[in-house]
């Protein structure tokens, strides 16, 4: 009689605890979104002179399928050239193949102002899927 008792408790706690493993609420999944959301997303703030150029080098793995897209303004900047850094620091349009490296986006500040440059971090074939990385860049030209 103790057995079976036991066995009946012991049951009920694996079916509401295997009910509550898979039954999670909208606003904990949601908190977790906004956490992850927080965690890559990066402002950051730059002073530049008018009519100087300037660099943004961010990571990158292009033999993932992911890429740097950005936004910007362009009547306050202009997006001079971007690459790959190389092994010697020279910018080449070719990527390595399987290795980390960094993307250099090169700029000439167009007019005095403040302007936000936002790059996102994405595959361009998957058009449904939120990027992966957002570096927002608060420019601020003198």
């Amino acid at each position: 009689m103790l057995n079976k008792n036991i066995l009946i408790v012991l049951g009920l706690v694996i079916v509401l605890g295997a009910g509550y493993l898979i039954y999670q609420p909208k606003s904990t999944i949601d908190d977790e979104n906004e956490q992850q959301e927080e965690k890559n997303l990066k402002v950051i703030q730059m002073d530049v002179n008018n009519k100087d150029n300037f660099s943004i080098t961010l990571d990158s793995n292009p033999s993932t399928g992911y890429v740097w897209g950005l936004n910007l303004d362009t009547s306050y900047v202009q997006l001079i050239r971007r690459g790959f850094v190389s092994d010697n620091s020279e910018l080449t349009e070719k990527p390595l193949v399987g290795g980390d490296q960094e993307e250099r986006f090169d700029f000439i500040a167009l007019q005095p102002g403040e302007v936000e440059v936002k790059f996102f971090y994405e595959r361009e074939f998957e058009k449904d899927i939120p990027s992966l990385k957002e570096r927002i860049y608060n420019i601020i030209i003198n």
